[in-house]
């Protein structure tokens, strides 16, 4: 449950960053340079339950599970988070320019998976747009016998 109390709490663990130091201990430990560490205390040390290194930073408001009020609560901890985080990526920003292409070697398995998900994005587009085209015809039909009543 989120409220203001939470919502205090988080700001000043933004502010203070009171794990920075093991944080940047156990990803180094763990090779990884960019990640979430999901961790909890146990007697009042840190200890990690995963590193994810896909992690979602933000949802949108429509899987967020948060209420209106909820979300009230949290906006001051977004607003100190999110230009903090934006400033980190900056600053390990390479300035490579935008328009230039990146090579990235793929192993053979990694081509076949990257394969099957284009297929599979192809099949569900094309499952998209036949069920709206199915939908827009449903749409003038019931247009039609409306009309036609």
């Amino acid at each position: 449950m989120i409220d203001a109390a939470t919502a205090r709490e988080e700001i000043e663990y933004l502010h203070n960053n009171p794990h920075a130091k093991w944080l940047r201990e156990s990803l180094a430990l763990a090779k990884i340079s960019y990640g979430r560490i999901d961790y909890g205390l146990r007697d009042s040390k840190p200890q990690v339950w995963e590193i994810n290194t896909n992690p979602t930073i933000i949802r949108f408001a429509w899987a967020d599970p948060l209420s209106e009020a909820q979300r009230r609560f949290r906006e001051p901890v977004r607003q100190r988070f999110f230009p903090t985080f934006q400033a980190a990526l900056e600053a390990i920003d390479s300035g490579t320019n935008p328009s230039e292409r990146v090579r990235v070697k793929l192993s053979s398995r990694q081509q076949r998976k990257l394969e099957i998900e284009k297929e599979l994005v192809l099949r569900v587009r094309a499952r998209k747009t036949l069920v709206s085209q199915g939908g827009r015809l449903l749409v003038r039909l019931l247009r039609h016998l409306r009309r036609a009543v």
